[in-house]
C-alpha cells in the first residue's frame, strides 16, 4: 500500500506540474490570438499556431537541458552566470526581471478590475480600487507563498473553470459559424500573429521550479512540457476555429488596427448578457493561471538571485520574497499603467524572443559542445536542430520589428 500511495502520489506531482505549464500559456494570450491571426484566416492560423507549439516546447526541452546541468535550485541568474559568464548574466536577470514584473503588472491591470467586478456582482458589496487590489494580492501572493503544490492544486480548479468556461462560449457560438469565413486565406499577414503567439506560448521561466518540485526527473519533465504545451495548442485551434468562423474580416482587422486589448476582444464573441457574464469568468480565470504560474517562477528567481537555496525559501525568507514579487506590480500598475501598457508590447517582443528563443540554444550550445557536461538530451537533432532553432528565432524577432513598426 505505501508503494501505490508513492507511485500515485508521483502521478499527482507530474500531473499539478502539468496544469501548472499548461494555465501559464493559456492565458491572457487566449483573448488576443485571434484578433493577430483572424486576419490571416484559418489555415495560415492554424499553420502558424503549429509552427510556434513545435518551437516553443524544443526550447523549453532546451532550457531543461541547461536546468539540469547546474544543481538543484539554481535558477536563471546563477544558470547564465555558470554557463555564459558575468555579463550573459546581466543580460538574462535584467531580461527575465523587466518582462515578468511588466507582465505582472499588466496581470493587475487587467485582471483586478474584472475581479473586483465579479465580486460586487455576487455579492452586491461595492468595493474600493485600492480593497480590490489588496485583496487580489493577500489572496493570490498567499497561495504562491504556501508553494508550488499549494499553487498547483488552486491552478488545476482555475485551469479547469477556464476549459469549462472556453467550451461553453465556443458551443454556443457554433451555430453562428459561417463555413465562407474559414475558407479565407491571407498567407502574406501571418507575420502579425507570431508575436502574440510566441509570447502566449511562453512557459519557461516555470521550468526551474518544476525542475526541483519534481526532484529533476527529466523523463517526467520532457512529459510535463510534451502534455502542457500540446493542450494549449489544441485549444487555441479550436478557439481560432470559433472565432474566424464566427466574426467577419473586417471585424477582425478594425479590432487589430485598434489594437484593441484582450478585454475587449472577450467581447467579440459574447452573443448574450449571461454569456458576457461567462466571458468575463473565461478571462480571470485566464489571467489567474498565468499570475500563479509566474509568481512561482518569480519568488523563485528572487531567491536564486538573493542565493537563498530552495530549501530555505519558506517561513520569514519566503514571505519577504512574496513581498519583492507582488507589491512593484502592485505599485506600478496603480502609478504608472499607461507606462506599462506602452512597453509592453516592446517587451513582449524584443526580450521575450531573446529570452526564450536564443538564450536556450545558446546555452545548451555551450552544456553539449563547450563544456561538454553529462546531461540528458531532451532534445534530439544535434548542431543542425540547433541551427534550425537560431534560423527560427532569427525569423520571429525580424516579425517581431515588423509588429512594431506596424
Amino acid at each position: 500500500m505505501p508503494k501505490q500511495m508513492t507511485v500515485q502520489a508521483k502521478k499527482t506531482k507530474t500531473a499539478i506540474a502539468t496544469f501548472l505549464l499548461a494555465g501559464n500559456c493559456i492565458g491572457a494570450g487566449t483573448l488576443a490570438i485571434p484578433i493577430t491571426t483572424g486576419i490571416a484566416g484559418f489555415f495560415p492560423a492554424i499553420f502558424s499556431t503549429l509552427l510556434i507549439w513545435l518551437f516553443s516546447m524544443a526550447t523549453g526541452l532546451l532550457f531543461l537541458e541547461a536546468i539540469l546541468a547546474n544543481p538543484d535550485g539554481s535558477n536563471m541568474i546563477s544558470i547564465s552566470r555558470r554557463l555564459i559568464g558575468r555579463y550573459g548574466m546581466i543580460l538574462t536577470g535584467t531580461s527575465f526581471f523587466l518582462m515578468y514584473y511588466l507582465i505582472l503588472t499588466i496581470f493587475f491591470s487587467w485582471g483586478v478590475p474584472i475581479f473586483t467586478s465579479l465580486s460586487e456582482q455576487l455579492t452586491g458589496i461595492a468595493i474600493a480600487p485600492w480593497m480590490g487590489h489588496g485583496l487580489f494580492v493577500i489572496f493570490f501572493g498567499g497561495v504562491v507563498y504556501f508553494g508550488i503544490n499549494v499553487a498547483g492544486k488552486l491552478n488545476f480548479l482555475f485551469f479547469t473553470g477556464l476549459i469549462i468556461t472556453a467550451l461553453i462560449l465556443i458551443f454556443s457560438s457554433y451555430p453562428y459559424i459561417i463555413a465562407d469565413h474559414l475558407k479565407r486565406q491571407n498567407w502574406l499577414y501571418v507575420s502579425f500573429a507570431i508575436p502574440t503567439l510566441f509570447s502566449a506560448l511562453s512557459y519557461q521561466n516555470l521550468l526551474p521550479s518544476l525542475s526541483t518540485y519534481l526532484h529533476r526527473n527529466h523523463r517526467k519533465l520532457r512529459l510535463t512540457v510534451i502534455v502542457g504545451t500540446t493542450l494549449p495548442f489544441l485549444l487555441y485551434a479550436i478557439w481560432q476555429w470559433m472565432m474566424i468562423g464566427t466574426l467577419s474580416e473586417g471585424t477582425f482587422w478594425a479590432a487589430y488596427e485598434m489594437g484593441a486589448p484582450t478585454l475587449q476582444a472577450a467581447k467579440l464573441i459574447t452573443l448574450t448578457p449571461w454569456l458576457n457574464r461567462v466571458g468575463d469568468f473565461f478571462t480571470l480565470f485566464a489571467f489567474i493561471t498565468s499570475l500563479l504560474a509566474t509568481g512561482i517562477a518569480m519568488v523563485d528567481f528572487w531567491g536564486d538571485g538573493l542565493k537563498i537555496s530552495a530549501p530555505n525559501r519558506v517561513g520569514l525568507k519566503r514571505f519577504i520574497l512574496c513581498l519583492l514579487v507582488f507589491i512593484p506590480p502592485l505599485l506600478f500598475a496603480q502609478l504608472y499603467t499607461q507606462f506599462s501598457f506602452d512597453l509592453f508590447g516592446f517587451v513582449d517582443g524584443f526580450l521575450h524572443t531573446i529570452f526564450i528563443g536564443f538564450l536556450p540554444i545558446w546555452m545548451v550550445w555551450l552544456v553539449r559542445y563547450h563544456h561538454r557536461l553529462p546531461v540528458p538530451h531532451l532534445l534530439p537533432g544535434g548542431k543542425p536542430v540547433l541551427i534550425a532553432l537560431l534560423v527560427i528565432a532569427f525569423y520571429i524577432i525580424y516579425f517581431q520589428g515588423i509588429e512594431l513598426i506596424h
